[in-house]
């Protein structure tokens, strides 16, 4: 099951993703390599998420989420996490 708005919300995160590398690569660049290793963190768990989503699999994509830290979880965009929410009963 999907949404109709589904695909909007997941091009959303794509773009969010990228600010995440793009974050990455300015604190490379500063010298920070403790923030870019935290922001390529970012990216590779919403990159994961992301991934599953796109094959339908939302359990896998709420166990991740799950995981992630708060300022995390907040870029996944709001209606994209309520729906994988309820695909998974918490809703």
């Amino acid at each position: 099951m999907t949404y109709k708005a589904m695909t909007i919300d997941l091009k959303k995160l794509q773009k969010r993703i990228a600010v995440c590398q793009r974050r990455r690569d300015a604190e490379t660049k500063k010298g920070d390599l403790e923030m870019a290793r935290m922001y390529e963190a970012d990216a590779e768990d919403l990159t994961c998420i992301l991934n599953d989503l796109n094959a339908g699999n939302y359990q896998t994509a709420w166990s991740g989420i799950e995981r992630l830290e708060t300022a995390v979880r907040e870029e996944i965009p709001p209606r994209l996490y309520n729906f994988i929410a309820n695909e998974n009963g918490y809703c």
